[in-house]
């Protein structure tokens, strides 16, 4: 019965009936139960401990998504990629601002953007010296800067 309530409405009647001691069988249950009520209950750093025993899969994936309330994206990141989830590790390392931890050959959506903005980044080639040589340069870097911003929209939007 627990587990049907462990839905952000029910989170603190879950909780109270997965931490009743009485209970002796179904352990592992009720500490998964526990963990998945703890972050609706906006406490995700509790969550993250008691699910810190439970090897299984689907223990550390709620593990994942507790840590990621966190806000350590950094760590979630790693979680994530030690678990097999390699694409939800590259989208938290995107937002821990750690875009070097990319593996650029992965051929990701996230490398891929990393590889067009650090496109975008870089600066026009100026000649200063021969105005309408600078300006044809102007013009095709414009030309190219929005092709990459067309290819940047197209890799994050659904």
């Amino acid at each position: 019965m627990a587990k049907r309530l462990a839905a952000p409405d029910f989170a603190n009647v879950a909780l109270e009936l997965a931490n009743r001691p009485q209970d002796k069988k179904g352990r592992l249950d009720r500490v998964g139960i526990g963990a998945k009520a703890t972050p609706l209950q906006h406490q995700p750093r509790q969550a993250v401990q008691k699910l810190s025993d439970d090897p299984s899969d689907a223990a550390q994936s709620l593990r994942g998504q507790a840590m990621q309330m966190t806000e350590d994206y950094g760590a979630t990141a790693d979680l994530f990629r030690e678990i097999g989830q390699i694409e939800e590790a590259y989208r938290y390392v995107w937002l821990a601002d750690r875009p070097s931890r990319l593996d650029e050959e992965s051929g990701s959506k996230f490398s891929a953007i990393h590889q067009t903005t650090q496109a975008l980044s870089t600066p026009p080639n100026r000649i200063p010296e021969k105005p309408l040589a600078d300006a044809q340069s102007l013009l095709e870097d414009g030309a190219q800067t929005r092709e990459r911003i067309l290819d940047l929209l197209a890799k994050v939007t659904p």
